[in-house]
C-alpha cells in the first residue's frame, strides 16, 4: 500500500485531487480526512453530554496516588 498526502477544499461531496496524482483515477483508496475545527462549530449533543461528563469527574483522582503496584496491593490484599 502506497501513501499520498495533500491539502485540497471539499466542496459538497467532491474531493479535488491534485493533477500529479490523476494517475489514481479508477484505483481503490483508503481516504481519512483530518480537518480544522471551526471554533463556532456545534458538535453534536450526545457528544458535548460525554465530554462534559467525563471532565466532571476528572477531580475525583486529584491528590491521590495511584500506581499499578497500590491497585495491586488493595485488589489481591485477602490472598497475601
Amino acid at each position: 500500500m502506497q501513501a499520498i498526502q495533500f491539502n485540497t477544499k471539499i466542496t459538497g461531496t467532491i474531493l479535488k485531487i491534485p493533477a500529479m496524482f490523476r494517475n489514481l483515477v479508477n484505483r481503490n483508496a483508503t481516504i481519512i480526512v483530518l480537518y480544522d475545527e471551526d471554533e463556532n462549530e456545534t458538535k453534536p449533543s450526545h457528544i458535548k453530554k460525554t465530554t462534559e461528563q467525563f471532565f466532571s469527574i476528572c477531580g475525583i483522582w486529584e491528590n491521590r496516588e495511584i500506581t499499578k503496584q497500590s491497585i495491586r496491593q488493595k485488589s489481591w490484599r485477602n490472598r497475601s
